[in-house]
């Protein structure tokens, strides 16, 4: 072996232990004391060091799956069934410190129990794609579990109610999600505010769920503060559901529909892993509606969630989410047993106005 060859490989390795060694750790002590962490952090750059014509380009799963079977032979079994106490434990240990924008603590609390309730597999991919950066599909390699090859292959068109768990869980990314789309905003201003976009966690804070449905293993939920709705589609399968959050300014647009029809706020396509789409659509639904179906361009019939005087659905793009999704037909069923169709969603959303907002240049970002 040459000398340059010798020193490419330790400049090499010297890079990848400063871009990774502190995730790596990060990620060894969610799963064991802060000393054996270290330990797990040596011997992984150890088999990365004698191995390092192995590592790949994109380092940072190979050397988490390095880390994550030094952890599986440093442990024994008869600790396996106190893991999840301890697991959760760190995970309060190590999370930030809240702030009034941030979800209350009962609500934290929620979210852990429903990470609880995940497999060990699902568990860990969660938290890899959440805390360590990873996509969805490097995660459920991590973690050792797969993506289904249809993202939506449990969809329901009829949904069924999530329950508090799905539903804290669902938030809980939701408001990472959030707070990571804010930051974007503070740290990239535009010379003039979007109306759209909220600037500000303060914005959104002190939401309160308005629709919470469940189609298969995906919960989606509209939460509103009166001055903003926000829905966000998430699946626990999906890692961080790899969806983005839509916010919808509610004074933009004119009071509630009135009695017996709906309006729309919010239509449009979200991706997920594997290249497929789903479309989401949500408004506000006037006095006697009780149900309320979006028949697709393909044909479909999708039954909307209706509660709190809003509704929501969203279904499988059956073809590329376009100005097609404009032409789906709403149809809704009043109290009175009556049913009509009244208007498409492109017609039914009503014209925003911006005397409300300030057009002001944005704040100047203090983010370093």
């Amino acid at each position: 072996m040459s000398a340059t060859t010798t020193s490419d490989e330790g400049r090499r390795f010297a890079s990848l232990w400063e871009t990774h060694a502190r995730r790596v750790y990060a990620y060894a002590a969610r799963h064991t004391d802060p000393d054996s962490a270290q330990d797990v952090v040596a011997e992984t750059f150890l088999v990365a060091w004698r191995r390092l014509a192995d590592v790949p380009g994109d380092p940072l799963p190979w050397l988490l799956v390095v880390a994550r079977n030094t952890l599986a032979n440093r442990r024994r079994s008869a600790y396996r069934h106190r893991l999840l106490e301890l697991e959760l434990g760190r995970l309060l240990r190590v999370a930030r410190p809240a702030t009034a924008a941030d979800v209350p603590v009962h609500a934290r609390d929620e979210v852990l129990r429903a990470v609880a309730q995940l497999t060990d597999a699902e568990r860990e991919a969660v938290l890899l794609a959440a805390w360590d950066g990873l996509s969805p599909q490097q995660a459920a390699h991590v973690a050792g579990c797969s993506v289904t090859p249809s993202a939506f292959a449990s969809w329901t068109p009829t949904p069924a109610v999530a329950t508090a768990a799905q539903t804290a869980a669902a938030q809980g990314q939701c408001e990472v999600v959030l707070h990571g789309s804010v930051e974007q905003t503070q740290r990239y201003p535009t010379p003039v505010v979007n109306p759209w976009l909220p600037t500000s966690d303060a914005e959104l804070a002190g939401r309160r769920v308005l629709v919470a449905e469940q189609r298969g293993t995906f919960t989606y939920v509209l939460s509103s503060n009166g001055a903003w709705t926000v829905g966000y589609l998430y699946s626990a399968a999906l890692g961080d559901g790899s969806t983005t959050a839509s916010t919808t300014r509610l004074s933009l647009f004119p009071p509630a529909p009135g009695a017996g029809t709906v309006d729309v706020l919010d239509r449009g396509g979200v991706g997920v892993p594997g290249g497929e789409s789903a479309v989401l659509a949500s408004g506000r639904a006037g006095r006697d509606v009780v149900g309320v179906d979006v028949v697709t361009p393909a044909g479909r019939t999708v039954t909307a969630s209706v509660a709190s005087g809003y509704w929501s659905a969203w279904w499988p793009a059956d073809e590329k989410v376009d100005d097609s999704l404009n032409q789906a037909r709403m149809i809704v069923h009043r109290k009175d047993g009556s049913t009509d169709e009244v208007g498409t969603l492109g017609s039914l959303v009503p014209k925003p106005s911006y005397a409300d907002t300030d057009p002001t240049p944005a704040p100047a970002s203090t983010a370093g």
